[in-house]
């Protein structure tokens, strides 16, 4: 994997080195097209100093904090010095990080293309070790400083007719990435969904290739689960930027430029839905007649993903409508769908094969990372936006039981943060009825959050603070006497403790505590 015949690499690099390949790959690059990190990576490594310090850096800051994970139940290793292990490990992290920093200034120099690409590569490694340690703005600044570069490159790289009818601000992604560039843009333009959809803001809108503005020109069946992900991303964010266009607030991005990429309505990015759905089947179909468990998984996530942009889209008003959190309401079944779903995902409920837990390589601890696409997100915006006690619950104790971290979503913080939402919203509403309320009780508008935003302490420290708005409960008559809009919304700030983190895990404890807590249907 990692050619070394013209390096020097003392006895603490070659364990990293190990701890990357077995531990590292095993999750950081989700379930989807891995070569990124399996192939470009390790190759890079060889030639670019910079490049291996970095993934040694990583490797490194991975072990420190599985060591840590350790030390929360109390050492199972009473011949190990927990406390020296991991300020070894730490410091030998911070001196590769800054061995990389040092090599990277001769790139910095050199404006050739492949001085530059190995300059983003070793930036990618930056934002995976940012993201781990919780340094979340820093992370999104890299993100966002890797698409403004690569842009760049890619309007370099285009003929003249197209650059002159290209937006600056569009990221146009390839279907099959073939070169360091596409790789670099896929993993750049997803951490920049995700760091989107936590609330931070973005400068950019996703298309698929250049071939068209529009999304509606999906293929009739996908050729790989990766083209599949793409095409449902590029709606996802065109999603994202219609709500925030038509619910009236200033939106994550500016909007000059873009009023010809976002003219497609809800009716017609619904449409383009059932199109993305329908492909999704054929793939589905052909994808389980030699199906592994990384494609059981991508297909399930894929489907609980889809499930949520349908939410997002349907809850979405039309133009000149107000917002209002009670459309949530009518779609109880499609946020029961993504419980049922998440479940048959991690039970592996409808595996065409024989499927062994103690196999599946997720021998894992519960500060392992992954750059890419998960569950998390989406359970905590059901917890957030379905209002049925026992749905959202259900959702926070399925983010309890994986508590891992998917790029900025750290599932044991958001819990967290959902469970306090919960408690502002619910208060005594419901009395002791919570998990089963009474027949045609709802809790009304006005007690309902539009906006919850998370911040989060830096260093991976045990919580953080939620920032939300709703709706005053005299909103109405404000609006009358023409009060300006400040005095129709409450904002309401509350801090969280992130409850105790699980110790290291395998999939067969997952599945136990699915049973246990009663996570799948009879």
């Amino acid at each position: 994997m990692f050619n070394l015949l013209n390096r020097r690499v003392d006895a603490d690099e070659l364990v990293c080195l190990d701890f990357f390949r077995l531990r590292c790959l095993t999750k950081l690059p989700g379930f989807f097209d891995a070569s990124f990190w399996e192939e470009i990576v390790p190759q890079l490594s060889s030639s670019a100093p910079a490049v291996f310090h970095a993934v040694i850096a990583l490797a490194s800051t991975q072990r420190s904090q599985e060591y840590t994970s350790c030390m929360r139940k109390g050492p199972d290793n009473p011949f190990i010095d927990y406390n020296f292990e991991i300020e070894k490990w730490d410091r030998f992290a911070l001196q590769q990080y800054n061995k990389s920093i040092t090599r990277l200034q001769s790139y910095f120099e050199d404006t050739s293309h492949e001085s530059v690409q190995i300059a983003l590569i070793t930036c990618v490694v930056f934002i995976c070790i940012e993201l781990m340690r919780g340094s979340y703005t820093r992370a999104n600044v890299h993100i966002d400083h890797g698409i403004n570069v690569l842009k760049t490159l890619q309007r370099k790289r285009q003929t003249s007719d197209i650059s002159l009818r290209t937006p600056r601000k569009a990221i146009f992604r390839v279907t099959d990435p073939k070169t360091v560039d596409d790789h670099l843009l896929e993993i750049l333009a997803r951490l920049n969904t995700q760091c989107v959809l936590f609330g931070y803001p973005s400068r950019y809108i996703h298309l698929t290739e250049a071939r068209t503005y529009s999304i509606e020109a999906i293929p009739d069946t996908f050729d790989t689960l990766q083209e599949c992900r793409q095409y449902l991303e590029v709606l996802l964010n065109k999603t994202l930027h219609l709500i925030k266009k038509f619910t009236g607030d200033t939106p994550s991005c500016p909007m000059a430029g873009f009023e010809d990429l976002l003219t497609e309505t809800r009716e017609q990015l619904l449409q383009t839905l059932n199109i993305w759905n329908s492909a999704y089947e054929k793939l589905a179909q052909k994808t389980r007649i030699n199906i592994t468990v990384y494609d059981y998984i991508a297909l399930n996530l894929l489907h609980i993903w889809s499930i949520k942009v349908e939410i997002m889209l349907r809850t979405c008003p039309a133009p000149n409508e107000p917002w209002s959190e009670m459309a949530f309401d009518n779609y109880t079944h499609l946020f029961e769908e993504i419980l049922v779903a998440a479940s048959d995902m991690v039970m592996m409920r409808g595996f065409p094969g024989n499927f062994d837990p103690g196999d599946a390589k997720c021998h894992i601890g519960p500060l392992n990372f992954c750059v890419d696409m998960g569950p998390v997100p989406v359970l905590y915006y059901t917890a957030l936006k379905c209002r049925v006690p026992s749905i959202r619950r259900r959702a926070i104790q399925g983010l309890r039981l994986a508590p891992h971290r998917e790029a900025v979503w750290d599932g044991i913080a958001v819990a967290a943060a959902a469970e306090t939402v919960i408690r502002l919203e619910e208060g005594d509403f419901f009395g002791s009825s919570s998990q089963s309320p009474i027949h045609g009780e709802v809790i009304p508008e006005w007690r309902r959050f539009k906006d919850v935003r998370i911040i989060m302490e830096d260093g991976l420290q045990p919580g953080g603070k939620i920032i939300c708005r709703r709706k005053r409960e005299n909103s109405f008559f404000s609006s009358l006497l023409g009060d300006d809009d400040c005095s129709r919304w409450e904002i309401v700030e509350e801090s969280f403790q992130c409850g105790e983190r699980l110790s290291t895990y395998t999939w067969s404890n997952i599945q136990d505590m699915y049973k246990a807590a009663n996570m799948f249907p009879i």
